[in-house]
């Protein structure tokens, strides 16, 4: 699934291997760590600076898939969001500076949730599993948080 406004695909390139499922830890979810990985992962695949900067701003990682099931209240965050980079942009700001920011985090960890474990192993279990189970893992999610 490509970011929304990245204008990426998989262009014809084959599926990357398949990964096997990774054990849920039961320590606390840390959110630098994680954004750690997006921002890695954000610059190998030339994710747009504003779409950066709107997920850490906003915690969500809309796609053109997800995009719909958003409340109204979330889009307007991830649009606001998107709004605010472009007019600090517009006004000098480096987009790297607004990414620095965005990405400190404040908040200490938070300890998972069974239900949070059991929803990672599953995640790992589909991705490992191929894209039509991704798919499916995605469409439970967005019918259990958007009934």
């Amino acid at each position: 699934m490509s970011p929304v406004g990245s204008g990426k695909s998989n262009g014809g390139k084959p599926n990357p291997p398949k990964r096997p499922a990774r054990p849920v830890p039961d320590d606390a979810f840390d959110k630098t760590k994680f954004f750690e990985g997006y921002l890695r992962t954000a610059a190998d695949t030339d994710i747009p600076d504003q779409l950066i900067y709107a997920t850490l701003m906003t915690e969500l990682m809309v796609t053109e898939r997800n995009r719909h099931a958003l409340t109204p209240e979330r889009r307007k965050a991830w649009d606001d969001a998107i709004e605010q980079f472009f007019e600090a942009v517009d006004a000098g700001v480096p987009s790297s500076d607004l990414i620095a920011e965005a990405y400190r985090f404040d908040t200490p960890p938070k300890p998972l949730t069974s239900q949070q474990r059991k929803d990672l192993a599953a995640f790992d279990e589909a991705r490992a599993a191929g894209p039509a189970a991704l798919d499916a893992f995605t469409e439970r999610m967005l019918k259990r948080f958007n009934p």
